[in-house]
């Protein structure tokens, strides 16, 4: 990246100009022998050229063409093993497509320009068999033989086996495409086709082995090649009998059932344990799904990552486990039973006890009523939580999301570690005693847990809310999180979306992790309209009545033929111009301070409008989005209207995010030209090329019969503002 690039490269060239002083210090001043000579002349050459082909790297990823043109020349001349495959990658980057697979079909050629590089050689493969299946330099056959030839070559490479899966998995979607159009056009012979021709379900079997395969392999494609070979699996799953009616594919149906459930069944066995957490939420969303043999199996592997990590998987288990969905509530339960039966350690049979007492007495204190105008209670007074008192402390860790959230180290050894870092997880120690209640009209409470490193944790327990939307639309945030991190230039950017923990107890009711130093937008507005005098802090009711009232003048009492809505915003941006600059201003006096805020501001509303976008999120006003007091950050909350929901209110939202003119205001004086279209871009541009596995996880919304519009009831108001 850039910032790398101008910190890394005086240090390359102090490297190299070191290794070359050195090799002539070493011919001239010290007397040794032509062995001795030649080999230390060997491994400074090569270091020589490492630094040459790092900087090449470095250069062609922050879009120098020119000096990494020059340094890849460099390393081919010390005969840099790698160096040809940087020279074909920077040739393809240049749009010089033929020349970069005439480089990489050399080295096919004659393996010995990599030295024995093993993993060198398997890259070069797998660059060519990609490209070549970009331009058409290859047949299907060919590519198929490329691919293997990758895997054999380095069978250790987890990279290898995902890129193949995906390959056979778009000429799976082809075949299915092609057989769909032949049979809606309805070819003559198609019939005859069709019993001769290869099914596209012929492919599954393969194609769910290699992405196991890397998943096995390696922490890289973690995200990408779990979701998608689930979703494979369960559609397969669901579609078998139908399949299997079908008197054109009856026999291959039922080949290809064995096979797909012997793989999954050894994969269920075989696959590191921790490697599942990645798919936690897509697993347990199916925990009821149709096909016998495909439940099975899904709670098999929910068992046995409950039994490795029960601390993360008795949360997430919380609320199927109270689910009103008989069926759910009846297999959560039975994988509990399971765990609990085949517990070995005495101290998890304790906690998988401690966690039911404990979750009963959690969901008590979520539906605890309070007076209409109580702004706290203690829990000692109330006299109705002595059981919780008596149960503390418990092992039980506290759910925030650096808790609950896997974190997975580089290479096949990471699968190997806990993706859960030890200073995240602590035990709840205690609840303290006084607990303050919100002003909403659901009354949540505002808990703080006490953890056992004597660090106070803050929740908002929310009634009468569902809160797995929310929840579902954190997990998919973390999973973007991870493809930000690996995108050059959303890392670059230091993208990403604020996640906090939200922990569903019911359907009804759950946790939501506080998010602190934070203040709503409207807030933020209101502030800055009173400093300048445009706003009334004390006669807030009084203004609101008054914007009301203009409203109704020029809009609610015109008839809707005679309406013009740029009549009353022109009025009222009259009477309040943007000014979320002032605040930015006021917040963070100190200039690069103020800057950097205003870029954090820019990028991370431009993140979540995008993302909020694509998944149809609404309900976006002045409460529901917050602003960090410490870095500018955005922060979204309240997800309860998804997927167009807005679009069914009693006032339909036809925007697809919010950009009014205190977000443009606060951007700077480019607006939303500058930052917040760049980040726009970048963040489409990452959302379109992993579809797939965030289509995976977006499917555990349909799965999990969660969401007001999958009864097809139609909403009539906004939700309630966010508490958080």
């Amino acid at each position: 990246t850039q910032p790398m690039l101008a910190v890394r490269e005086p240090l390359i060239v102090f490297h190299r100009t070191l290794c070359i002083l050195l090799k002539d210090l070493c011919e001239e001043e010290i007397p040794l022998s032509s062995k001795e000579l030649g080999r230390v002349s060997r491994l400074l050459r090569s270091s020589v050229g490492e630094s040459w082909l790092d900087q090449a790297q470095m250069c062609r990823r922050a879009g120098h063409a020119e000096p990494a043109s020059v340094a890849v020349l460099q390393a081919v001349g010390c005969r840099t093993p790698t160096a040809l495959l940087e020279k074909a990658h920077l040739l393809w980057q240049n749009d010089k497509k033929h020349q970069a697979i005439s480089e990489l079909r050399m080295v096919e050629a004659n393996t010995q320009l990599l030295n024995s590089n093993k993993r060198g050689e398997a890259k070069a493969l797998l660059r060519l068999a990609r490209w070549a299946g970009l331009t058409g330099h290859a047949r299907d056959d060919q590519l198929v033989a490329l691919y293997r030839n990758v895997i054999k070559r380095d069978k250790d490479w987890d990279k290898g086996y995902f890129h193949f899966a995906e390959y056979l998995d778009k000429v799976m979607q082809d075949t299915k495409r092609r057989s769909k159009e032949a049979e809606m056009s309805s070819v003559k012979g198609h019939s005859h086709a069709r019993r001769h021709g290869r099914h596209h379900i012929e492919y599954l079997p393969e194609i769910i082995k290699q992405y196991g395969s890397s998943a096995s392999r390696g922490t890289k494609k973690l995200f990408e090649n779990l979701p998608r070979m689930l979703t494979l699996w369960f559609n397969f799953g669901a579609d078998e009998k139908s399949f299997l009616r079908d008197k054109n594919c009856r026999d291959v149906a039922a080949r290809v059932s064995r096979d797909v459930t012997a793989i999954m069944t050894d994969f269920a066995k075989s696959l590191p344990t921790s490697a599942w957490l990645a798919v936690l939420p897509q697993l347990i969303s199916r925990v009821c799904h149709p096909n016998a043999e495909v439940t099975k199996v899904t709670r098999s592997i929910v068992t046995r990552v409950l039994l490795r990590f029960p601390q993360q998987v008795l949360w997430s288990l919380a609320a199927v486990s109270n689910s009103n969905v008989v069926a759910r509530r009846n297999n959560a339960l039975e994988i509990l039973a399971s765990a609990r039966q085949r517990a070995t350690e005495k101290e998890v049979r304790e906690l998988f006890q401690e966690f039911d007492t404990f979750v009963e007495q959690m969901k008590k204190l979520c539906n605890h009523v309070v007076g209409k105008r109580q702004k706290f209670f203690t829990l000692s007074e109330s006299g109705q939580f002595n059981l919780l008192k008596r149960t503390l402390p418990v092992k039980v860790i506290v759910p925030i999301q650096a808790a609950l959230t896997p974190s997975f180290p580089a290479g096949a050894a990471g699968l190997r570690e806990s993706p859960f870092g030890a200073e995240h997880t602590t035990s709840i120690r205690e609840v303290k005693d006084r607990v303050g209640v919100l002003s909403s009209l659901q009354r949540p409470k505002k808990v703080e847990l006490v953890g056992a490193n004597g660090r106070t944790y803050t929740f908002l327990f929310k009634p009468k809310d569902d809160l797995r939307k929310d929840a579902r639309l954190m997990e998919f945030a973390s999973v973007l999180n991870q493809l930000f991190a690996k995108a050059p230039q959303s890392r670059r950017r230091g993208l990403y979306l604020r996640t906090f923990a939200v922990v569903p107890l019911t359907e009804d009711c759950g946790m939501i992790e506080w998010v602190p130093n934070t203040h709503m937008l409207r807030g933020c507005c209101q502030d800055t309209y009173a400093e300048v005098g445009l706003w009334d802090l004390e006669r807030h009711s009084a203004k609101l009545r008054e914007i009301d009232d203009i409203h109704k003048e020029l809009y609610d009492r015109v008839d809707a033929r005679g309406r013009d809505p740029t009549q009353w915003l022109d009025k009222m941006l009259d009477m309040y111009p943007p000014m979320l600059h002032r605040w930015f201003i006021r917040t963070f006096p100190e200039p690069s301070q103020w800057f950097k805020a205003r870029l954090n501001f820019s990028r991370t509303a431009a993140v979540w409008s995008m993302v909020g976008h694509v998944v149809g999120l609404g309900d976006r006003h002045g409460e529901n989005i917050l602003l960090d007091q410490e870095s500018g950050d955005c922060v979204h909350v309240d997800f309860s209207c998804l997927f167009d929901k807005g679009l069914e209110l009693e006032t339909p939202e036809m925007v697809p995010f919010r950009l009014t003119q205190n977000i443009v205001d606060g951007l700077g004086a480019a607006g939303y030209e500058g930052t917040f279209m760049r980040v726009c871009e970048i963040t489409l541009g990452v959302l379109r090329s992993h579809r797939e596995a965030l289509m995976s996880v977006l499917e555990t919304f349909v799965h999990d019969p969660l969401v007001e519009w999958t009864k097809g009831s139609k909403a009539k108001g906004h939700s309630d503002a966010a508490d958080t």
